[in-house]
């Protein structure tokens, strides 16, 4: 378990353009400063601000404070709702051992909408965040992942196929168009942009979450991830990079992102 960060934006984006809170070229007017709720104050990852900063930039510059303008615009109650649409908190049905639901927030209030809007305060597992991003790079279409192929029984030679088990779709195909090509540009001009392939184009986001302890969040270490898919029309994989407390560099963009190409290169190579 662990808590995505930036990943987690995809979600947050595609809720609010099903919903029609947002469209890529929204833009924010509480994006001019950090936000102040009671006694916390949310900041940036890199204490940078852009007022009135569109939707689709937003997501590319990993915007903390323009997550937060989406989930305001969806309020508690609607946001809860596409999480559990896209069974964030639920088990994966992978039939795999240890497959569990993992916990989902109880208590909800203005820093909890928040900080869920750009992947912090609520944990998940790789497979998860694999299976919401595979579901936008589906057409809206959540499938259920499936690890055996197919069976084959020796004493017949009779092979039975796993059949793909459609779960439910969560957003039209229309949503999950435009938060590709949201994707695309959060690949080809976010963070990450310098480790982008030259010869194939993605989509997908950086993730950089802070570490969780007894004593609260860790300052020095950090949780670094990339996911993505390619080509955008239909797509070949979904895959995640996942570090855990990186020592070369605490951001996803310097880690996790140059190692997910690297692995995408063969696999491409592979898939041809």
């Amino acid at each position: 378990l662990y808590e995505p960060g930036s990943t987690f934006k995809a979600i947050t984006v595609a809720a609010g353009i099903e919903e029609g809170v947002i469209e890529p070229n929204t833009e924010c007017d509480t994006c001019d400063g950090p936000r102040k709720f009671g006694k916390y104050t949310i900041k940036t990852w890199n204490n940078e601000y852009h007022p009135n900063i569109n939707m689709t930039d937003g997501l590319a510059k990993s915007d903390n404070i323009a997550m937060i303008f989406i989930a305001e615009k969806l309020g508690i109650d609607a946001f809860k709702d596409y999480l559990h649409k896209f069974v964030v908190g639920e088990e994966t049905k992978i039939d795999l051992q240890e497959d569990r639901s993992t916990p989902f927030p109880k208590q909800w209030g203005d820093v909890k909408l928040a900080t869920t809007s750009f992947g912090q305060g609520l944990v998940v597992n790789s497979m998860q965040v694999v299976r919401a991003i595979a579901t936008i790079a589906n057409g809206g279409i959540m499938m259920r992942p499936i690890i055996i192929e197919s069976v084959e029984d020796t004493s017949t030679g009779e092979i039975i196929i796993n059949q793909p088990i459609k779960d439910r779709e969560v957003i039209s195909k229309k949503t999950a168009d435009t938060v590709t090509e949201m994707l695309i540009s959060a690949a080809e001009h976010g963070e990450a942009q310098w480790t982008a392939s030259k010869t194939y184009t993605v989509a997908g986001k950086t993730g950089t979450s802070q570490v969780v302890t007894e004593k609260g969040y860790d300052d020095e270490k950090t949780i670094a991830s990339f996911v993505g898919f390619t080509p955008p029309k239909n797509p070949k994989f979904v895959m995640i990079t996942k570090l855990v407390e990186p020592t070369v560099s605490p951001w996803a963009a310097e880690t996790a992102a140059p190692l997910w190409y690297k692995i995408a290169d063969k696999l491409n190579l592979l898939l041809n």
